[in-house]
């Protein structure tokens, strides 16, 4: 187990490096740059000559890659653009920001889903089933903005319970109201992707000989849900809780948008729209760590809740 995690982090370095060059190919690739940007109107060729050698842009694309390659190895991921300030401080504030809702989604939403895709599978055919089925076309079938301005519709505009927007003095957690319409906006999609999973693995794990065997000892019905379908049902469910955990952060450019909330995609979309590259490579790098640490600690538990692979793996 331990060469198989250190096989993941090795190609967890490769990808990050890989994502670092594409992304800044993509982002030299847009039309205008920083110094374009930042002057506007203002822009002529003299200002735009004085601008980019005082950014760095005036050169080459490969020897400012390299020189960004070599600080960031160091710890140092350079300075915004647009901000002029040290990327570091910045990019892990609006972390802790989004990591708050990130969090907030998987506590309302894996717990949830667990339930009802057991549900679902205990029940097969009958109406808690039919009810999660309809909850999973719904969550998968319909994209998270829309989501938002459904629900924006309803418990902003005609109901008046929650603010539209998200906006806060400090940290959220001081106004948690701000938080519950994009946290629900999150939910929908890992409800129905965990759920549905959940559901096949207790449909499939019913059918199991251990089963029937542990029901003709006389285990209770609750003793053998818990003791031997929920621990064997459960594994493809925790590998799409690690995928969907990195998918919010890859989504939450729209939501936190829409809300005009001030976390990491909020500030990825800012980046791009002010062609910062140093700013937008810093944010898309964190959001891919989290999206492979994610996939790697899903493994990790899986293959924990699994004899078998760990035997394969240690042979």
């Amino acid at each position: 187990m331990l060469r198989f995690t250190l096989r993941r982090l090795v190609s967890l370095v490769g990808t990050l490096l890989t994502i670092s060059l594409l992304i800044y190919l993509a982002g030299s690739a847009l039309p205008n740059d920083a110094a374009q940007m930042q002057l506007n109107v203002y822009a002529n060729d003299a200002n735009l000559a004085v601008l980019r050698e005082q950014l760095g842009l005036n050169l080459p694309l490969w020897q400012r890659y390299l020189m960004w390659l070599r600080h960031a190895l160091s710890g140092d991921l350079g300075t915004s653009l647009s901000f002029h300030s040290p990327i570091g401080p910045l990019v892990f504030a609006r972390l802790w920001q989004s990591a708050i809702l990130a969090f907030g989604a998987m506590l309302v939403s894996v717990p949830l889903a667990i339930l009802l895709g057991t549900l679902s599978g205990i029940y097969r055919n009958r109406f808690p089933d039919y009810a999660m089925t309809g909850v999973g076309l719904l969550g998968v079938s319909v994209p998270e903005f829309v989501w938002g301005v459904l629900l924006i519709l309803l418990f902003a505009d005609t109901l008046h319970l929650l603010p539209p927007t998200s906006i806060s003095r400090g940290s959220p957690l001081y106004t948690p109201r701000v938080l519950v319409l994009p946290i629900l906006t999150l939910t929908f999609l890992t409800l129905a992707q965990v759920g549905r999973l959940m559901r096949s693995g207790v449909v499939s794990t019913l059918r199991e000989d251990f089963v029937r065997t542990a029901r003709l000892k006389g285990a209770g019905e609750r003793q053998t849900i818990f003791r031997h379908v929920l621990p064997n049902a459960i594994a493809p469910a925790i590998s799409a809780i690690g995928l969907n955990f990195g998918w919010m952060f890859g989504s939450l450019a729209v939501v936190e948008t829409l809300f005009s909330y001030r976390g990491l995609g909020e500030l990825i979309v800012f980046s791009v729209q002010n062609r910062d590259i140093p700013l937008l490579q810093a944010a898309v790098l964190v959001v891919a760590l989290i999206v492979c640490l994610g996939n790697l600690i899903a493994d990790l538990v899986i293959i924990g809740l699994d004899p078998r692979l760990r035997k394969s793996l240690n042979g």
